[in-house]
């Protein structure tokens, strides 16, 4: 029997309410979601939170992520949301084996399938030892602050990648790793995408059993997004980061949108209120250097004068030199 702790959503609730004069709420807009990396654009219906529901959320994401650390719980295939998950260390899995096939699945629609009673049935799973509070405390919880009024996941609720982090976890992940034991395949997932790789082949039976196999679970699958790939044939695209015959690079249109966006904010013209523009060049760049000590060939032409653009805008907007910069003002010495 599980022993529960009531008083954790509670305290979660009370801590941020005796501190804030405004009561959590969110707030519903539609945006066009440009991914840089990977060069795509998504229609999205939004939620945004004021300071207390982002509080309220930050605290039991952190809660849940605290007790998985203390149980030692961890979910091998994931590659994304969890400290230390990169875009980069999703691809190296595939790559450090040699793996030449490569087989490639998008979850469709994936907040607007992930439910209230799913996340609840994750959280309560006694093989977890989250012991948050009680199923019908729980749901009523998510009600409040996760959930939209249609009780499915919010996007851009700041607890929402974790706990759809968590629930494809428990759902796809344990299913698909029964498939690649069986297929001898290398699988992870960063969020919703799903990588497969293998030294031989993906035929259509193998295909067909982890369509099945992820239908099962009551996702679907985007087919537009789907690609089987021959890595020695044809560059591919995982989470942004270009794969050709063994070797990894940054597709030119990301870095060109680099070169475009530092120019933008030199000259006055780069509008974002919600974010600091600087701080979105230095987290692009830094998704670039990530991929540099793989490479294995030297830089091209735009590569080379982007880090360059790159240290005169940083020398101009930044008062501190960061590590960052340093790492490139070596490689062009």
């Amino acid at each position: 029997m599980v022993v529960i702790d009531l008083n954790i959503l509670e305290s979660i609730e009370k801590r941020v309410k005796s501190s804030e004069e405004e009561n959590p709420h969110y707030e519903t807009f539609v945006i066009k979601d440009k991914n840089l990396l990977a060069g795509t654009v998504k229609t999205r219906l939004i939620s945004a939170p004021n300071e207390p529901m982002l509080r309220i959320n930050r605290m039991f994401y952190e809660f849940i992520r605290l007790r998985l650390k203390r149980n030692k719980i961890k979910f091998p295939y994931a590659t994304a949301i969890l400290p230390g998950s990169n875009p980069l260390r999703n691809v190296m899995r595939h790559l450090k084996v040699h793996n030449r096939y490569f087989y490639l699945l998008d979850i469709k629609d994936f907040y607007l399938n992930i439910t209230g009673d799913q996340i609840v049935s994750c959280l309560t799973d006694e093989a977890l030892k989250l012991n948050l509070a009680a199923p019908d405390q729980l749901i009523e919880f998510l009600r409040k602050y996760c959930l939209s009024d249609s009780e499915i996941l919010r996007i851009g609720g700041p607890a929402s990648p974790d706990l759809a982090n968590l629930v494809i976890a428990r759902l796809v992940d344990e299913e698909m790793a029964i498939l690649s034991k069986k297929y001898n395949m290398v699988y992870t997932r960063y969020l919703d995408d799903l990588t497969f790789s293998s030294k031989r082949r993906f035929g259509k039976k193998k295909k067909k059993a982890i369509r099945k196999r992820i239908e099962k679970t009551g996702f679907g699958i985007n087919h537009r997004k789907t690609v089987t790939a021959d890595t020695r044939k044809q560059a591919i695209t995982i989470t942004g980061i270009g794969i050709r015959n063994g070797q990894i690079f940054i597709k030119r249109a990301f870095l060109r949108k680099i070169n475009g966006l530092m120019y933008l904010i030199d000259n006055g013209q780069f509008q974002y209120q919600k974010k600091n523009p600087i701080k979105i060049v230095i987290g692009l760049m830094s998704a670039f250097w990530s991929t540099i000590p793989f490479r294995g060939r030297s830089f091209n032409k735009l590569e080379e004068r982007t880090i360059r653009n790159y240290l005169r805008f940083s020398a101009k907007h930044n008062k501190k030199k960061l590590r960052l910069d340093k790492k490139f003002e070596k490689i062009i010495q």
